[in-house]
């Protein structure tokens, strides 16, 4: 059974611990059992242009949560991109290459034909990214500042709940927020941390439309 479909089908705490793997004691425990700011250990890393970037690991448990949560939502990203891609022509546009391994989508063999379709394997990474560049007069290369601290709390359960492939029940959203997100104090609104498991994919998920109408 598609993962998407069980996800939608979620209307409670329970239905969405038993779905990760959890009991409702255990998923109320992982998550509610003291402020998230306890739950993260703060570090720094050097970056490229010699400035630091700060990461927020989560504790063990929670990583545990943030995994089998990004592993879920992964498949529902993959299986919606195999939908698309299948629909479409033989030339098209991946809409995204980080934080993905592999999809397998049946394609049409060719830009005029629609009825004959073969099998294909996309791996992708960084040589995937590349060569799609191959040749090009011009690579536009755009590096958003604090993309995943613009991803926030509410944005987040928005997406959840308004994006026409999801359109999840609010509490099922808002406990995917919970999960997903950092808050440092009791003023400043949650977003995604650098160091969980489940900013990556939670980021590909709402970022996709800018993928998507960038290279038009």
């Amino acid at each position: 059974m598609d993962n998407l479909f069980l996800l939608k089908t979620c209307q409670t705490q329970k239905d969405f611990a038993s779905l990760l793997g959890y009991s409702e004691k255990e998923f109320t425990r992982i998550l509610f059992s003291q402020p998230i700011q306890n739950k993260y250990k703060s570090f720094k890393i050097p970056k490229k242009n010699g400035s630091r970037r700060n990461i927020l690991a989560p504790v063990p448990d929670l990583k545990i949560l943030q995994t089998r949560l990004s592993i879920l939502l992964t498949h529902c990203y993959d299986e919606l991109e195999h939908k698309r891609l299948s629909k479409s022509s033989y030339v098209q546009c991946i809409s995204s290459h980080g934080f993905r391994k592999k999809i397998l989508v049946e394609i049409p063999i060719s830009k005029k034909s629609r009825t004959s379709f073969e099998s294909k394997v996309i791996n992708f990474g960084i040589y995937s990214n590349a060569k799609k560049h191959v040749g090009k007069n011009l690579v536009l290369n755009i590096d958003l500042k604090d993309f995943f601290q613009s991803i926030t709390f509410s944005r987040i359960i928005g997406f959840f709940t308004k994006n026409k492939y999801f359109q999840l029940n609010f509490d099922i959203a808002l406990l995917v927020a919970q999960i997903a997100t950092y808050r440092p104090n009791q003023v400043q609104e949650g977003f995604l941390p650098q160091g969980s498991p489940c900013s990556p994919i939670i980021s590909n998920l709402i970022g996709n439309i800018l993928d998507i109408r960038l290279p038009s």
